[in-house]
């Protein structure tokens, strides 16, 4: 959580009875000062009489006055605003907000109510997500928001002529993003140029591969190019709190909040005229080059000035949201329910054709509705693997803002201390882990070369300590198990526990294991493959030569004794490789990825593994599982072969010599770099043919003996 500096005296809490404060906002109205007053409430006695807020802090120190029990309080601009926005005209509202309500100058108090503040959220009649002031379309893209809720289509909430006019171009907007692929690629600004500047489908840069094989009719040609797709993605963090978050509930109290009634009698009747005769002669007239100026596209830049807000990126959302039983999303003097926010970035059957992008089946995969179902059983390394993108201006939020949610740390003795280090939390992490579960999962954890800005790069950590605040390059690898709610494993160690310990100091983690081999040749990273899915034919082919110099260094003839037997098994060996032999979450990856993989690779013509006349609908989805299991495998990574002659895949920072070790109750081997007497953990890596016990069984038939890796 932020602060801000204040002076106002706090009358103190009774922890053991969990009391609570409750602001109670005055009535007002127009540009009157915003005045509340402060009551302490038993949080047990005080379920469903408050609402509790959830809001971005903005700059702390950019504030504005109140008036809090006849004292000057500052707030940041932000919840002025939207204290302004609550406030009744004729009656208290009694709110719940962590800015007020918890004394942000007292380490101790933020802590045990941090531990508390799942329930608070929980027990409120409502949560109130305010998103900020509005824009001048934002109305516009509540409109369209209600419409699509409403199962229309993009093109039917936009353009009612479009038929008319036979612009496919809004028939289909994409709303997809490449996990990880924004922080590594520079977005434009404006919404505006995303959509008129266009960003074509992998099928329209298909349709201009040079390669012979890749030959298409003008019939067919002409057919797909008119099923071009714009595309607006969301950053990394939005999508993963959208999706992730649970469904609420359809029925919603009023929300009271000013102007409300007014603001839905004003959409009902735009739009009802919306649809009217004088709204399609509008339309009718707009050539495609003036569109930058019409209504539709004024609606989707603020329907994505609503999406990308700061509130989106907040680590706390998720506790917040998930929490509650019923939510309203406010922005300026339009609301909305969470259902109907969700309705809009949960893939629509006619929006996304491919179904739905691998992170969004992750996140939909670990969470379930908190009101609705039983709670889905997820762990603390779960929820900080899929909220890493979300931002906190503590990174010590990144562990503590999930706590409340996280089923396995009762009992352990992660709690949210404000007086904890940074780097004393992110290793006590990786203890209670290990210790609770009894396996290395969470050094799986351990990616590397991710980005961090200025100011986090002033702490480092051990090599065997995830950093969460760090943005990956490579999702890991048991993350690839998980897809669509799979439960399945790889066990390259067996079913061996972890035999570890800590120096006293906790600087360094034993680990007991063997070598297996070294990294005898490195091919060059594949870098983030969101272009196969975006505009960019050049950065594409780009992706499609590195493959083919790691294929050129899987194939050709061995000097040593190969484990992968001929020039087939060795193309065998390479394909599962590329996807880490895994595909939606299972472990073994079906032999029809294969054909995928060949049509993708330029091997086969496509019209010899379908049927011609399915050609337009198959061309758009026939590889694209393949290329999504590449994507979550191998981007970010390095193709390796081991001095055994073994394929795989290496962290992005690996070199070689490096390494290939197997360490008891590690899913995965790791990567390992020696360090005089002690070793630097690189990162988990996937070695096809040893990911299901082999190595260990060789190992006792061999009577290996197990030695220590001290790492640091």
């Amino acid at each position: 959580m932020d602060q801000t500096s204040n002076s106002f005296e706090y009358k103190p809490l009774d922890e053991v009875a969990q009391e609570i404060r409750l602001v109670r906002l005055l009535p007002g109205s127009g540009q009157e000062r915003i005045c509340c007053s402060l009551d302490h409430a038993f949080l047990a006695h005080a379920a469903s009489s408050y609402e509790a807020l959830s809001y971005f802090w903005g700059d702390p120190k950019a504030t504005l006055p109140i008036s809090l029990d006849v004292t000057t309080f500052q707030v940041t601009e932000n919840l002025e605003s939207a204290l302004r926005h609550l406030r009744l005209e004729d009656r208290d509202r009694t709110l719940w907000i962590d800015a007020i309500c918890i004394d942000q100058a007292n380490p101790k108090e933020r802590a045990r109510q941090v531990q508390v503040m799942g329930k608070i959220y929980q027990r409120a009649r409502r949560v109130l997500v305010w998103l900020g002031d509005e824009i001048q379309d934002t109305g516009l893209a509540f409109e369209l928001m209600i419409k699509r809720a409403d199962g229309e289509s993009l093109a039917e909430a936009l353009v009612p002529s479009v038929q008319k006019r036979g612009e496919a171009m809004l028939q289909h907007w994409l709303l997809l993003d490449r996990k990880g692929s924004i922080s590594r690629r520079t977005r434009s600004a404006s919404v505006k140029s995303r959509v008129l500047g266009g960003r074509i489908t992998k099928l329209n840069r298909i349709l201009r591969d040079p390669r012979p094989n890749i030959a298409l009719e003008p019939r067919v040609v002409h057919v797909l190019e008119q099923q071009a797709q714009l595309m607006q993605a969301f950053d990394p963090p939005t999508r993963k709190v959208i999706e992730a978050l649970p469904l609420m509930g359809e029925d919603e109290e009023e929300c009271g909040f000013r102007g409300e009634d007014e603001v839905d009698a004003e959409r009902a009747i735009e739009r009802e005229t919306s649809q009217g005769p004088e709204e399609e002669d509008w339309t009718e007239e707009i050539e495609p080059e003036s569109l930058e100026e019409s209504r539709n596209d004024r609606a989707i830049e603020a329907f994505g000035d609503l999406f990308n807000r700061p509130w989106w990126k907040r680590i706390w959302v998720v506790q917040e949201l998930a929490r509650s039983r019923q939510a309203t999303f406010i922005c300026g003097s339009h609301s909305a329910s969470w259902e109907t926010m969700r309705a809009n970035v949960v893939p629509q059957e006619d929006d996304l054709t491919w179904g739905y992008h691998p992170c969004v089946a992750d996140m939909l995969s670990v969470w379930g509705p908190y009101s609705t179902q039983e709670r889905r059983c997820v762990g603390l390394l779960d929820y900080l693997s899929t909220f890493r993108y979300c931002g906190a201006t503590d990174p010590r939020d990144k562990v503590f803002a999930l706590l409340g949610l996280a089923i396995d740390i009762d009992g352990s003795d992660l709690d949210a201390n404000y007086s904890l280090e940074l780097e004393d939390l992110y290793k006590r992490v990786v203890r209670v882990m290990i210790s609770q579960h009894r396996n290395l999962d969470v050094l799986g954890h351990v990616l590397g070369m991710g980005l961090l800005d200025g100011s986090d790069r002033k702490v480092t950590f051990p090599s065997w300590t995830p950093d969460w605040r760090m943005k990956v390059t490579a999702t890991p690898f048991q993350e690839i198990l998980t897809m669509n709610g799979e439960a399945n494993f790889y066990s390259a160690s067996g079913t061996s526990t972890p035999n570890f310990s800590f120096s006293p100091d906790f600087q360094i983690l034993t680990l007991e294991g063997f070598v297996f081999g070294t990294l005898q040749h490195l091919e060059e990273v594949l870098e983030d493959l969101g272009s196969l899915f975006g505009n960019d034919f050049n950065e594409a082919n780009q992706h499609l030569t590195v493959i083919q110099r790691w294929e050129e260094r899987a194939l050709e003839e061995p000097v040593t004794l190969c484990p992968y037997l001929g020039k087939t098994g060795r193309l065998d060996a390479f394909w599962r490789t590329l996807t880490a032999d895994a595909f939606l979450g299972q472990r073994k990856a079906p032999d029809e990825i294969f054909k995928q993989f060949e049509v993708w690779s330029g091997r086969t013509d496509l019209a010899s593994v379908i049927d011609p006349e399915d050609l337009p609908t198959q061309y758009i989805n026939y590889a694209t599982p393949f290329v999504r299991s590449l994507d979550e495998a191998s981007s970010g990574r390095r193709f390796l072969v081991s001095d055994g002659g073994y394929m795989g895949l290496a962290p992005q920072s690996a070199e070689e010599a490096d390494l290939i070790c197997v360490l008891l109750g590690g899913q995965t081997p790791f990567v390992l770099r020696p360090r005089e007497d002690l070793y630097e953990l690189i990162g988990p890596c996937y070695v096809h043919g040893i990911m299901d016990g082999e190595a260990m069984e060789q190992s006792r038939l061999r009577n290996f003996e197990l030695e220590d890796f001290r790492l640091q």
